[in-house]
């Protein structure tokens, strides 16, 4: 039911135009860009959500619905539980696979805002966060590698979460710190509507699952 109306609104968003005056917005845009106000990137934001319609923000909704959707029917089991990867390769897989989609997302999306006009052109907003973006892709990586060495350690494997023993000495604090704060991450990249982050965000859930139900003992 979700997909369906995600898929509606994707399709109704593509019927709109994304600003309600492009000619007069730009007009307004390239005089304030020839102007000597200190202040003119703070005016460009502010100009360009007076002239935008609700085309971006219904597109992004309609695809984060759309992701959501998918990726729960492909991660939930017939049980609806989370899929426990419970194969230290499949998990390491799959932590490489979150690293690249969300390094990705963020580039993708960087530059949908640039295709977007977000940017003025007087400001080198673009190239800044490239720079960073390159910094944070080192430092993901290393995070990355820094939770795997937890696969080095015994993990149990099990087929559901009824089969492991939940009590607070075999619980598993760290990842389990990981698992609410990557949730909250989630909540906030699908307040914004950033559906290839809400890709990368619940691939992320999913390894910090695995490695925190892995961690767990099995029931007797």
């Amino acid at each position: 039911m979700i997909i369906i109306i995600g898929i509606s609104v994707i399709i109704f968003s593509l019927l709109l135009e994304p600003f309600d005056n492009y000619e007069l917005f730009q007009k307004e845009y390239i005089k304030l860009g020839s102007s000597l106000n200190s202040n003119k990137t703070a005016l460009f934001i502010e100009l360009r959500k007076q002239h935008l319609t609700v085309k971006y923000y219904l597109f992004d909704y309609g695809m984060t619905a759309v992701v959501l959707s998918m990726f729960l029917l492909f991660i939930m089991t017939e049980n609806r539980e989370l899929k426990i990867y419970t194969k230290k390769s499949s998990i390491f897989v799959l932590g490489l696979i979150a690293f690249i989609v969300e390094v990705s997302a963020i580039y993708i999306h960087l530059f949908i805002d640039f295709g977007r006009e977000c940017f003025p052109y007087w400001a080198d907003t673009i190239v800044i966060p490239m720079f960073y973006l390159g910094i944070f892709s080192i430092w993901l990586l290393l995070f990355i590698l820094l939770n795997t060495i937890g696969l080095l350690l015994k993990f149990n494997a099990g087929t559901s979460m009824k089969d492991y023993n939940l009590s607070l000495k075999n619980f598993s604090y760290w990842y389990g710190f990981q698992l609410i704060v990557t949730f909250c991450i989630l909540l906030f990249c699908v307040y914004k509507g950033m559906f290839l982050s809400v890709l990368g965000t619940l691939l992320w859930i999913s390894f910090f699952y695995s490695m925190f139900v892995g961690r767990l003992k099995l029931e007797a």
